[in-house]
């Protein structure tokens, strides 16, 4: 049987896998709502859809999910809920250890994102969050 320590690096890791996973999936959620969007363009107008392409900078053709950061917004506001190990975070406590990690975002209210993040991870993702007050998170889970 393994001592505690021993489990605890064990679930680390698995939690950074897990992490590493999450990130793959949303990229490859993002190739596929592309390549969808391009199949419909052609579909809808065939000589069209690589004129309208060939006239967007480079730029505009980019994912808008792409990480503003080393980090994906999502993975990093999961990391430092979980990090927090149940102590409440404010969502303005969250975009700062979310900034810490290298992630960012765009937005012009980075507190409101940390609270929609939140909310979709809790909501869509099954993450263990709660919401204890506006704007305040927790992590509910081991």
């Amino acid at each position: 049987m393994k001592d505690e320590r021993s489990l605890r690096q064990e679930l680390d890791e698995y939690r950074a896998l897990l992490t590493q996973a999450e990130e793959a999936v949303d990229v490859y959620s993002a190739l596929v709502k592309g390549t969808e969007g391009l199949l419909r363009m052609k579909t809808a107008n065939p000589n069209g859809g690589a004129a309208l392409a060939a006239a967007l900078p480079k730029e505009a053709l980019a994912r808008s999910s792409t990480p503003v950061g080393a980090m994906s917004l999502r993975s990093a506001v999961l990391k430092a809920l979980r990090d927090a190990r149940g102590e409440p975070l404010t969502s303005k406590e969250l975009w700062i250890r979310v900034q810490e990690m290298g992630a960012g975002t765009k937005s012009k209210d980075p507190e409101a994102m940390m609270d929609l993040v939140a909310y979709n991870l809790k909501s869509r993702g099954g993450a263990p969050i709660e919401k204890i007050r506006p704007r305040t998170w927790r992590w509910s889970g081991e």
